[in-house]
């Protein structure tokens, strides 16, 4: 990736390339702006990107009784967001995002059958992920809060964030936020 700073904006930008399948090179591209005015103590940030995940080996090569699909075709998204935050002092921060994002071929184990249990991995259509968050943080040298409010659609959120955490496997609150999808999805 690149960065390039002038006075109090910051140009991002990224170009990831993937070997999908066959001999099909995917280009990725990912764009931000970061506008820091005055002190730096309020940041706007805008970004705009590309990706692709490939099906995981288990959804690929398992038996066909627990899902395998060798057919299964790579997701693809386009995300978009949007982001200001606000520092007050050293101690306080608040924070308010909004995003949209669009997944391609879409995976998703569907089940076929309860007796005997027999399911199968498929694409199976295209999702929209959007949502707002609100969030706030206060910390000193002894102790810190973390809170942060998300409106969205939890059902969609879900197969974003397991997105999220397959390619962040150490980020732990990309795992908490998928868990608490799941939850108040109803799955």
């Amino acid at each position: 990736g690149a960065r390039h700073e002038r006075g109090a904006l910051l140009y991002e930008a990224s170009l990831r390339l993937d070997l999908a399948t066959g001999d099909v090179l995917q280009a990725n591209p990912h764009l931000g702006i970061v506008w820091r005015p005055g002190t730096g103590a309020t940041r706007l940030r805008a970004s705009v990107g590309r990706a692709s995940k490939l099906p995981s080996f288990f959804a690929l090569a398992s038996p066909p009784a627990l899902g395998g699909n060798p057919a299964l075709e790579p997701e693809r998204s386009q995300s978009l967001s949007a982001e200001l935050r606000h520092r007050i002092g050293e101690q306080h921060a608040f924070r308010l995002a909004v995003y949209e994002n669009e997944i391609e071929d879409l995976i998703e184990f569907v089940v076929l059958s309860f007796d005997p249990f027999v399911g199968e991995n498929r694409n199976v259509d295209e999702a929209r992920i959007q949502g707002i968050e609100a969030g706030y943080a206060f910390g000193d040298e002894r102790w810190s809060l973390d809170a942060e409010l998300a409106l969205g659609r939890y059902a969609e959120l879900a197969g974003e964030l397991e997105v999220l955490c397959e390619e962040n496997p150490v980020r732990e609150r990309f795992r908490a936020r998928h868990m608490l999808a799941l939850y108040r999805s109803g799955r």
